[in-house]
């Protein structure tokens, strides 16, 4: 089964460049580690190999790249992985952890050979200053008091990023006369930051697109009343619109907990009454009736597969990962936490961080129990002790 879907998937990946079928690329994963005991932040590139008579996960580099030694990782965005174009990386540094910083790395022609680094493409560009407002060189009316900005968006063109700002939040702590969580839009191509997008309730997320994920769009949860918390309506809104969409627009979720984007439409993740039962709404698109999937019990987060090439939903939380897939009723089961995780759509698995390091998942056959479905070698678990965010990308081919 695995043979036939990675084939499948590697086709349709690879449609139009050569008319035949050819083997998968090779797939990096790009592993941001937090900065210890005195150690910067910085990222470590793996290799999955997978063959017809192995699966193994090579550390290609522990330093691929260096950020500052006072900067703390916030959020991660990867322009077009089937090109292997940019990474975007959001950091936050100073006392107060309030001056904001974006970094641009190359993925282009990215070897899967050892002692890889990435290039940086550009000087780092400050967005915020030490006390949380915009950065000099950006003309904005609009100020930042929280500094809390998270959660990054990048537009496909790369001159626009969206950041969400919760209002207050556990990195910056509680703030006066903080605002209601927003939405920031930054024109990197004019160097202005937009009016807000206000009253959402959760970061924007790009919109799934059926062609592996090449979208303008943002998804927006917003809530409508104060009445219902619980419920909430999630809106498109393009980089490219001057004013964000009228409230009363979406649709209605009830009892929310997290969405992602899907070909053509949104996912939802949302309590069953009762409380810790879940259910993932998925919908496809507009007109047609939503698909309900069951989904791990206390599950809080919702993952989905970046390309849309594979109808896999992951969900995180309560000490479970659960995965569904469209022609199945139930969701299956691996007992342990992770704090983030990537779908790797052509070898259908996942690299999951988690306490200790990383763990890889076979989304196909995952195991019931809370061991990773592939050993993982005492020098890659070491090295990637401090792992806080993980994604993937494809490789360039090193040469025989």
């Amino acid at each position: 089964m695995r043979r036939l879907l990675t084939a499948l998937l590697a086709a349709a990946a690879l449609a139009g460049c050569t008319g035949t079928f050819t083997p998968p690329l090779p797939t990096l994963y790009l592993v941001f580690v937090e900065a210890d005991g005195g150690d910067p932040a910085r990222v470590a590139l793996l290799d999955f190999v997978v063959t017809a008579s192995e699966r193994r996960l090579d550390l290609l580099t522990e330093e691929a790249y260096r950020f500052g030694t006072d900067e703390t990782l916030i959020a991660i965005d990867v322009m077009d992985r089937v090109e292997r174009q940019e990474a975007w990386v959001l950091t936050a540094a100073g006392p107060a952890s309030r001056a904001l910083t974006l970094h641009r790395l190359d993925l282009r022609e990215l070897p899967d050979v050892p002692g890889t680094v990435l290039q940086r493409i550009g000087d780092p560009l400050p967005l915020t200053d030490a006390d949380g407002a915009w950065d000099a060189a950006f003309s904005s009316a609009t100020a930042v008091p929280t500094g809390c900005l998270s959660n990054l968006v990048v537009a496909p063109a790369g001159d626009a990023v969206a950041l969400w700002d919760p209002g207050t939040g556990a990195r910056c702590g509680a703030v006066a006369d903080a605002p209601d969580p927003r939405v920031h839009v930054l024109d990197l191509a004019t160097a202005t930051v937009r009016e807000p997008i206000g009253e959402a309730r959760a970061p924007g997320v790009r919109a799934g697109d059926p062609e592996l994920g090449r979208s303008n769009r943002l998804l927006l949860v917003r809530r409508p009343t104060a009445v219902d918390p619980d419920t909430v309506r999630v809106t498109e809104f393009g980089f490219d619109d001057a004013t964000p969409p009228p409230l009363a627009d979406g649709t209605l979720v009830e009892r929310f907990l997290d969405v992602a984007g899907v070909p053509g439409g949104f996912a939802a993740l949302r309590r069953t009454d009762g409380g810790s039962g879940r259910e993932v709404v998925v919908h496809a698109r507009a007109g047609d009736e939503p698909a309900v999937r069951a989904m791990a019990d206390d599950a809080t987060r919702l993952v989905v597969d970046d390309s849309g090439a594979l109808a896999t939903l992951v969900t995180t939380g309560g000490g479970r990962i659960g995965v569904t897939y469209a022609d199945e009723a139930e969701p299956r089961e691996i007992s342990f936490t992770a704090s983030d995780l990537t779908i790797d759509p052509l070898n259908a698995y996942a690299l999951a961080v988690r306490p200790g390091g990383v763990c890889v998942v076979d989304l196909l056959v995952p195991s019931s129990a809370s061991t990773c479905d592939l050993p993982i070698d005492a020098v890659v678990r070491d090295a990637l002790a401090g792992a806080r965010f993980v994604t993937w990308t494809f490789a360039e081919p090193s040469a025989p």
